[in-house]
C-alpha cells in the first residue's frame, strides 16, 4: 500500500484499488501503539507456537519514502476471559526474540488485502435523495419525492416503509469482493438510480456469480469493486425492499 496525498492506495499484481484510509489508519496507529509486557522466548524452535514462522506469520514493513521505519512480524492474537486481557505476539524481522504486546493492537493488521478495500455501495444524505428509478426486466418505475411525500405515479407512498427504505439505502457497505475476470454474466442487470440534489448512483444487479447462484452487485459510487450477494443479502436490502414497496402500490 501506497499514500499519495490523502488517498492510500493497494497494488496487487496488475490491480490497483483505493483503499479505506480508516482501516489503513487504524492498522498503522496499532503498530504505533505496541507496547511490550516482556520477551516470551528466544527460541527459534518455538517460532510456530506463537504463529511467528516465516511465511506463516504477518509481515508489516513501514516506510517514509525509501527509509524503513519498521519491519515488524505479527503472529498469534490470545485473549484471556478470565481476566479480560490481551496479547499479541511479535518479533521483529530477522530476529528470534518473540514478544509479548498489551491489548488488542496486533487484531488490527490484516494479511488480507480485501480487508483494507473500500466497501462502500452507497453513502449518502437522505434528505438529499430526490428520486429512485427501479429497472426491472426491461421494465422501468420511478418514485419521486413532491414537498414532504413520496409519489409512485399518483399514489403517495406509506411514509414509515419509504422511510426505513431510504434510510437503510442510505450507507450500505459490501463484504465478499469478485474480480471482473470472476464474473460470468454481465447482461441484462437489475438497477436501481439514485437521484441526489448533485449527484446520481447507480447500482447494477447482474443476476450470475461464479457459483451460478445470487447476484453481482456493483455502484458507481465504487466503480471499481463487485460484490456477491444472495438473494436475502444486499440485493434484497437494495432491490428487494423498493420492489415490494411499489408492488403493493400497484395491488391498490
Amino acid at each position: 500500500m501506497t499514500k499519495n496525498g490523502n488517498v492510500w492506495k493497494i497494488t496487487v499484481d496488475t490491480h490497483r484499488y483505493v483503499a479505506d484510509s480508516t482501516i489503513v489508519e487504524n492498522a498503522l496507529n496499532s503498530m504505533q501503539k505496541m507496547k511490550i509486557k516482556n520477551i516470551i522466548t528466544k527460541n527459534p524452535d518455538k517460532l510456530a507456537k506463537y504463529e511467528l514462522e516465516n511465511g506463516k506469520s504477518k509481515r508489516v514493513q513501514v516506510f517514509s519514502k525509501s527509509k524503513k521505519l519498521a519491519d515488524v512480524m505479527v503472529g498469534k492474537f490470545k485473549f484471556d476471559p478470565q481476566t479480560r486481557m490481551a496479547s499479541s505476539y511479535v518479533r521483529l524481522s530477522g530476529k528470534n526474540e518473540v514478544y509479548s504486546t498489551d491489548g488488542f493492537s496486533g487484531i488490527n493488521i490484516s494479511d488480507n488485502i480485501n480487508t483494507y478495500r473500500v466497501k462502500t455501495i452507497t453513502d449518502f444524505d437522505p434528505a438529499s435523495l430526490r428520486g429512485i428509478k427501479l429497472n426491472k426486466g426491461g421494465v422501468e418505475k420511478e418514485i419521486l419525492k413532491q414537498g414532504n411525500d413520496w409519489v409512485f405515479g399518483n399514489t403517495v407512498l406509506d411514509s414509515a416503509k419509504i422511510t426505513a427504505y431510504i434510510s437503510s439505502l442510505s450507507r450500505i457497505k459490501g463484504s465478499k469482493f469478485l474480480e471482473l475476470d470472476e464474473i460470468k454474466n454481465r447482461s441484462n442487470p437489475d438497477q436501481l438510480i439514485l437521484q441526489l440534489n448533485d449527484d446520481t448512483i447507480q447500482i447494477e444487479a447482474y443476476p450470475d456469480t461464479i457459483s451460478s447462484k445470487g447476484f453481482v452487485i456493483h455502484s458507481s459510487a465504487n466503480d471499481e469493486a463487485y460484490f456477491e450477494s444472495d438473494s436475502l443479502g444486499i440485493y434484497r436490502n437494495i432491490f428487494g425492499k423498493i420492489g415490494d414497496i411499489i408492488k403493493q402500490m400497484e395491488i391498490k
